[in-house]
C-alpha cells in the first residue's frame, strides 16, 4: 500500500482479445507478434503472460501441444525472433531469458536450481523490480541479486531453457 495506494495503474499493452475459436498460430499472429516483436528489436524487455482460471488453457496456449506438434506462443516467438535477419546476421545482439511463475500470489524463479521464491519491489520512480532472495555475504552485508537468467543463441536453446524451467 503506502504512498502509491491511490496510483492509477494502466496498461496500454492489453489491446487484443483472444477468441475461443482461435488456434495458437492465430493467437500468435493477432496478439503476440504485433506487440512483442517490435519491442525485442528495439532492445526492450518483453514479458509474455497468460492469465486465467484453472483449466482455461493457459499452459496449452503458452507451451503448445507437443504430442500433436502444435507450437505454443514461446515456440512461435522463438522461431520468429531467431529467423529474423537482424538476429541471425548480428554478433552484437544478446538474447537473455528469465522465466518465472506466479502461483498463489507468489513469484518463483524457474531457472534457479531450487525454483526459489522471488520478491517484487517497486523502485522510487515506480519501476517494478523482481529480485532473488537477499543473501548474507562473507563480508556480513546483505545483498539483493537479480533473478536467474540464461543467454541463448537459437530458438532451440531458448526452448530447451524453458523446458528445463518447467521440469
Amino acid at each position: 500500500a503506502g504512498k502509491n495506494k491511490d496510483r492509477d495503474y494502466t496498461c496500454s499493452a492489453l489491446q487484443r482479445v483472444i477468441l475461443p475459436s482461435m488456434n495458437n498460430l492465430e493467437t500468435f499472429d493477432r496478439c503476440l507478434l504485433p506487440s512483442a516483436s517490435p519491442c525485442v528489436f528495439k532492445g526492450e524487455k518483453v514479458c509474455v503472460l497468460a492469465y486465467g482460471h484453472t483449466g482455461s488453457g493457459k499452459t496449452h496456449t503458452i507451451f503448445g501441444y507437443p504430442k500433436e506438434n502444435v507450437p505454443g506462443m514461446y515456440g512461435l516467438f522463438a522461431k520468429h525472433m531467431f529467423n529474423d535477419a537482424r538476429i541471425k546476421d548480428s554478433e552484437d545482439i544478446c538474447v537473455e531469458v528469465r522465466f518465472v511463475e506466479l502461483y498463489q500470489e507468489k513469484v518463483f524463479d524457474l531457472l534457479s536450481a531450487e525454483k526459489t521464491e522471488c520478491f517484487l519491489r517497486e523502485s522510487i520512480d515506480g519501476e517494478m523490480i523482481l529480485r532473488a532472495p537477499p543473501k548474507k555475504c562473507a563480508d556480513h552485508k546483505i545483498r539483493a541479486y537479480p533473478i536467474s537468467s540464461v543467454h541463448v543463441k537459437s530458438a532451440q536453446e531458448l526452448l530447451s531453457v524453458i523446458a528445463d524451467g518447467i521440469a
